[in-house]
């Protein structure tokens, strides 16, 4: 298959909220990017935190984090990315982060980049490593790197049996046994 023609039919995993824990605007951010529900006003409690709270650096770059995720979802790309970027220069120990921004990174054809992003944020790890395996698989089945592709998909899969996105896309695989060489 084509790799236009697989990206068209396939898309990275979903981008993941950061969790902030005390009561705040910034609270709200992160539920509204949790729930998915109501994005554009869940931007705009976003843009009150960023502006009007005291944040610590952990809540400040969860707080871009959160608001990418909801960009991400209304199709805002470059904003969301612009977000996950933000973020990661305010607090570089948000390994999620980095999954989004690689994800990100996939849909705009950048695939090195996102390797990067995501291989940095697998090391850190991450709060759902499947995400993360399957999305480094599109990158590397992007890039032609089909053996490297089918192995990530394939441990995103023991990761999360039910993954579907991954169980998809292991069907644009054939595996077959190759007898070995004999020496001389």
């Amino acid at each position: 298959m084509a790799a236009t023609a697989l990206l068209a039919s396939t898309a990275p995993a979903g981008a993941q909220a950061i969790v902030v824990l005390n009561h705040s605007i910034a609270r709200d951010c992160y539920l509204f990017a949790k729930m998915g529900s109501n994005l554009k006003r869940g931007i705009e409690i976003c843009d009150d935190a960023l502006s009007h709270e005291p944040l610590s650096r952990h809540d400040r770059a969860a707080t871009y984090d959160n608001r990418g995720v909801m960009k991400k979802a209304l199709g805002q790309q470059d904003a969301a990315l612009a977000d996950y970027t933000k973020a990661i220069e305010t607090d570089g120990r948000l390994a999620d982060t980095y999954i989004n921004r690689g994800a990100i990174l996939i849909s705009q054809k950048k695939y090195e980049a996102a390797l990067d992003d995501i291989n940095k944020a697998l090391a850190m790890g991450v709060e759902q490593p499947h995400i993360g395996y399957y999305d480094r698989g599109l990158a590397e089945h992007m890039l032609g790197r089909y053996e490297e592709a089918y192995f990530d998909y394939k441990r995103a899969l023991e990761l999360r049996p039910d993954f579907q996105l991954a169980q998809d896309m292991l069907k644009y695989f054939v595996v077959k046994r190759v007898p070995a060489k004999t020496p001389g």
